[in-house]
């Protein structure tokens, strides 16, 4: 199960399947805090990343960011 938390300059991707221990998985630095602040901002997840949208206009959300744990992104090596 996933878990996304936003500080205002990154987004951190959290492992919650066990609620004693809850492993970040992934960071994501933002250069501009006002990026990810204010009201049409919507974040959606699924079981590989979650998903930072602009919903300024509902009929038209743009996906601002796609937030993947670190073991999704490379391979491992060897």
């Amino acid at each position: 199960m996933l878990a996304a938390v936003t500080t205002g300059r990154a987004v951190h991707l959290l492992d919650t399947a066990d609620p004693r221990r809850r492993p970040a998985l992934a960071h994501h630095g933002v250069r501009r805090p006002r990026q990810f602040a204010g009201d049409d901002l919507l974040m959606t997840t699924n079981r590989t990343a979650v998903h930072l949208w602009d919903a300024a206009d509902a009929r038209t959300p743009v996906l601002r960011a796609v937030i993947r744990p670190a073991a999704a992104r490379s391979p491992a090596p060897g």
